[in-house]
């Protein structure tokens, strides 16, 4: 299911700015509650965010997040629970070199 929102998001230049954030979530569930947990964790002013499901053993939960910025910066944000339970994010130190929010 992919899943296409927009959200808005403060950039601060000299003054502030109202832009969109543009979101592609490739998950069936969760979409969310994953990004939620993701902005926890994110630098702010992110251009695009794309998440993507992870790999994760029988009965845990991983998603991807990959949250791309104008000045051209990158970071990678694993969501992680146990089965439905609470998620939680952390940020990965070595992202791709061809992330999907590109």
């Amino acid at each position: 299911m992919r899943v296409m929102a927009i959200a808005p998001a403060l950039v601060l230049s000299g003054c502030s700015i109202l832009t969109p954030v543009v979101v592609d979530c490739q998950l069936q569930a969760r979409c969310a509650e994953v990004i939620a947990q993701a902005n926890q964790v994110l630098p702010q002013g992110a251009e695009r965010i794309s998440v993507n499901g992870g790999r994760a053993r029988l009965g845990f939960f991983h998603a991807e997040v990959h949250a791309c910025y104008r000045d051209g910066g990158y970071v990678l944000v694993d969501v992680l629970g146990a089965g439905q339970g609470p998620l939680s994010a952390s940020i990965r130190n070595d992202g791709w070199s061809d992330p999907h929010c590109r």
